[in-house]
């Protein structure tokens, strides 16, 4: 399982790294990786988390207060959770994850909080979601908690790594909540 966890984690920042080179027509549907009941749980979980379980209000209905941001790479999926409570997690479709980094490390805390705060100004891309699909690969989906509802968006990897997108300042800002969780793992 770890070496699994590890080939994931290689294939972001990767795709991260050479983004120009990869677009649909050139990338081709990995095998997918079993995804792990334990990661579909937490999943759930997370998306089903609401603002008063949480000790949360929100000021308006349709200010996020949780955002996850499931991506999919080279056959296996990675989701990034972070709530405005600074809580923070990245959980791993062959099972596993970090749980907890926001209440572990100030700098995912704060970060959390900047990826929640900065969903506010994109749920004017986002729309109700239709149902809670697992991205295909090279592909993000943004899903906004708000008392609402839940919102979505969606965006290539690359497109968004490279900035081509409306979204890509979201999901840089998403990249910077999954670098200090993986961080408190280093310590």
């Amino acid at each position: 399982m770890n070496q699994l966890v590890c080939a994931l984690m290689i294939a972001l920042a990767v795709t991260v790294t050479f983004a120009p080179e990869i677009s649909r027509a050139e990338t081709q549907e990995a095998k997918p990786f079993p995804i792990d009941d334990i990661y579909l749980s937490l999943r759930d979980r997370a998306l089903d988390a609401n603002a008063d379980e949480l000790g949360l209000q929100p000021s308006r209905p349709d200010q996020p207060y949780g955002i996850i941001m499931d991506m999919g790479v080279g056959g296996a999926k990675a989701t990034v959770v972070a709530f405005a409570t600074g809580d923070a997690s990245l959980y791993y479709s062959t099972g596993g994850g970090i749980i907890g980094a926001g209440q572990s490390s100030p700098a995912a805390n704060a970060a959390a909080q900047r990826f929640v705060a900065l969903a506010d100004s994109y749920i004017g891309h986002m729309k109700p979601a239709e149902g809670r699909p697992l991205p295909g690969d090279y592909q993000t989906i943004f899903y906004a908690l708000t008392q609402a509802g839940l919102i979505t968006a969606s965006a290539d990897l690359s497109e968004l790594a490279m900035g081509e997108v409306s979204l890509s300042p979201l999901f840089h800002a998403g990249q910077e909540v999954l670098t200090h969780i993986r961080l408190t793992q280093e310590k």
